[in-house]
């Protein structure tokens, strides 16, 4: 049996046959059939006919809604300095808590958001947001928990939250009952690790205790390439993901992490006619990093 569960990133994936609601049906109807994944991410369910669909569907599964991309494209930002902007970022996340509620949601994922003027103010307004964020959780959806992902700090997507060592800072300037209680997770991703220059064996050991969820993602790590930065790219000779550095990835969690892990590999299809065929490699590629 597999250690880790399989998890798929529908939005990445599946991207193109996401945009339409009977195009999503026959993905959650052909999700519903692969029994290896454990775990769905998606984007936020709106609709509400697709989400009766997805109850019956998927119900069973373990289903993260990941928002951060709806909040950047409303230009807000939870580690906002702009207090009033900060505000409504969180506002906008407590109403996506109640239409998540809606179908069977576990995890609501999220990023700090981009630096605005320093790490250190962005990392206090990121604090201050997630405690009301999660104290919410804690008295009105306490069936679900906050995964935080963090992203590259200086290479491309210039989050807050990024680095091991403010990731580190983040966890520990939170209130302490949110983590005690298991409502905070981290999702480790080897595509931001790799552009902030930490090194991933140090990187998983010290994150371990707040690890839930890990994305195997490429990138392309030279400054002077077109292709530098976080692009969810597949598998290509210029990235440092394949299936013998994957290895190595895996063989590090093994070290450092339980079995209460899932992991999904992260690449962003275009073509509509090449998304269940990378969906089929995505599988196979677990499979064979997986023992």
């Amino acid at each position: 049996m597999k250690k880790y569960k399989y998890s798929i990133l529908v939005s990445n994936i599946l991207d193109p046959l996401t945009h339409d609601t009977n195009d999503l049906k026959a993905v959650y109807d052909r999700l519903s059939s692969i029994k290896e994944y454990k775990s769905i991410e998606t984007r936020l369910i709106r609709d509400e006919d697709l989400i009766d669909f997805y109850n019956l569907a998927l119900g069973d599964r373990q289903t993260t809604y990941w928002i951060t991309g709806e909040l950047q494209r409303e230009n807000l930002n939870l580690s906002s300095i702009d207090n009033e902007q900060r505000k409504k970022a969180v506002s906008k996340v407590l109403n996506m808590l109640k239409i998540a509620k809606k179908t069977h949601c576990h995890y609501i994922g999220i990023a700090s958001g981009k630096i605005e003027k320093d790490v250190s103010e962005g990392l206090k307004a990121f604090v201050h947001s997630m405690n009301e964020i999660l104290s919410e959780m804690k008295m009105n959806y306490n069936d679900m928990k906050v995964i935080v992902e963090p992203l590259d700090q200086f290479a491309h997507k210039k989050n807050v939250v990024g680095t091991t060592k403010t990731t580190l800072q983040f966890l520990e300037e939170v209130d302490q009952i949110h983590i005690q209680e298991g409502r905070l997770r981290i999702c480790w991703d080897s595509a931001h690790v790799a552009l902030n220059r930490d090194e991933f064996e140090e990187s998983i050991k010290q994150l371990a205790p707040y690890i839930e969820r890990v994305h195997l993602s490429n990138a392309v790590l030279d400054p002077n390439s077109n292709l530098y930065g976080d692009h969810h790219l597949s598998f290509c000779e210029e990235g440092f993901l394949n299936k013998e550095s994957a290895k190595k990835i895996i063989e590090i969690m093994d070290k450092y992490l339980d079995d209460n892990i899932t992991v999904a590999l992260e690449i962003r299809v275009k073509h509509r006619d090449e998304a269940w065929d990378m969906e089929s490699q995505a599988r196979q590629f677990l499979n064979e990093v997986i023992q």
